[in-house]
């Protein structure tokens, strides 16, 4: 197992008279302690920072790790950061383990070095301070900086992105000195995805009636539908929606799938992501999703997609789920639980999203009714992370989200019945 950076207790809270009173660097210490996911000292291999620094940062979440070193200079003007770019290259090479990979490519390791003074840059210090900067493409992303708390500015050795930025330090130097006190996020109770284990019983089971009730020629696949099935048990399709006012259908189609490998896959994301989402926000909310998935793809579909096009399948259904999941994920601080639910939306979203190919035929993937179901899913995860306090287990409104989810059920076996009456007609 890799070493990781001793965490120690956090420093105790200070009232503003004493943050005033305080050095910048110190100051910036107990803000990137209390708010941004660091922790005190470093891995193993870069104990020589410690020698080099005032106070040496790490941030580590199992993908991406960050070392900060803080010279404070206006307690002691004359004290630099003592190594070279040579010697950083190093540390930061052999703390390359400590990072995660996205598709089989290591992520970079950042090593920044934050030196904070009360008097403008010198020439010898910006030369000293430019040098410690690497090339685009080295896997250790090292950055230099220098904080002139009289004139509220801040130098950077390079433009590159870094996890402090110049823009957070030139706002801390310049705003009112204030450190939020940690807030604990309350651990949601222990429940059974039973929700997402319905939904995935009636995938199958309106798979099984599609074949029982099958109209015209087989598709092309394995257990494939072909379109005249499809459209007869509900797939969505603009022309029958908007001008033959069939909006039953926004609820029926995600039911519906085209083959058996549309079928597995889907429930298999449904699954995955489904039971993490109800374990954290609860039965409730989760079927909020579901019908804001479904509808919000189907929509998306119809105004995207050109009038000939048939689309069916839980996939807004998942798009949602997902794009809730990485909105709600901002509700942990930052740090490992943060990372991991943004990994796991990142990782399944992207894909889906990529217009590789429209819907044109029925077996082809219907890309917008995957934007459509993760713009929709993404603005109710937004909500909710905005009305439910970190205090809180269990998000609000659960009894109205479960009287209103009884309502769309009912709703949906209404659209069930339509269906089996439009297939009716086109069977006579």
């Amino acid at each position: 197992m890799s070493a990781q950076p001793q965490p120690e207790p956090p420093p105790p809270a200070s009232s503003s008279a004493e943050q005033e009173d305080a050095s910048f660097a110190v100051y910036l210490v107990r803000k990137l302690l209390a708010e941004q996911g660091f922790e005190p000292g470093t891995f193993p291999e870069a104990s020589a920072l410690e020698a080099a620094s005032d106070a040496v940062l790490t941030y580590s979440d199992g993908m991406s790790a960050v070392i900060v070193c803080v010279v404070d200079r206006e307690q002691s003007p004359s004290r630099v950061f003592g190594l070279d770019v040579a010697a950083l290259e190093r540390i930061g090479k052999d703390c390359l383990k400590y990072t995660g990979g996205v598709g089989g490519t290591k992520l970079p390791l950042g090593l920044q070095v934050i030196e904070v003074g009360g008097a403008a840059l010198s020439e010898e210090d910006r030369k000293r301070l430019h040098a410690l900067r690497l090339g685009l493409f080295n896997k250790v992303h090292l950055q230099a900086m220098h904080v002139d708390t009289r004139a509220k500015t801040v130098w950077a050795s390079t433009w590159r992105r870094a996890k402090v930025s110049r823009g957070y330090l030139r706002g801390l130097v310049s705003a009112p000195r204030r450190v939020a006190e940690p807030e604990d996020v309350a651990e949601p109770p222990e429940r059974k995805p039973w929700l997402t284990y319905v939904s995935l019983v009636a995938m199958a089971c309106a798979f099984i009636a599609e074949h029982l009730l099958r109209l015209g020629a087989e598709g092309e696949g394995p257990l494939a539908l072909g379109v005249q099935t499809l459209v007869a048990l509900g797939g969505v399709n603009s022309g029958l929606v908007l001008e033959g006012g069939q909006w039953w259908r926004l609820l029926t189609a995600p039911l519906l799938h085209g083959d058996l490998f549309h079928l597995l896959f889907n429930g298999f994301c449904l699954w995955f992501v489904g039971q993490t989402l109800e374990t954290l926000v609860g039965r409730a909310w989760l079927g909020l999703l579901l019908w804001v998935g479904a509808l919000g793809g189907g929509a998306l579909s119809m105004a995207i997609n050109d009038v000939s096009v048939v689309s069916v399948g839980a996939s807004g259904v998942v798009t949602a789920l997902l794009g809730a999941l990485l909105a709600v994920s901002r509700r942990y601080p930052p740090g490992p639980e943060r990372v991991q639910l943004q990994m796991m939306s990142i990782q399944m979203l992207l894909p889906s999203l990529l217009p590789v190919v429209m819907t044109r035929t029925g077996g082809a993937i219907d890309c917008a009714a995957h934007l459509g179901g993760a713009l929709a899913g993404g603005a109710v995860g937004l909500v909710l992370t905005q009305v439910w306090s970190r205090r809180e287990p269990e998000p609000p409104a659960r009894m109205p989200l479960l009287a209103l989810g009884w309502v769309a059920f009912a709703a949906l076996l209404m659209s069930m019945g339509a269906a089996w009456r439009y297939r009716q007609m086109l069977e006579l």
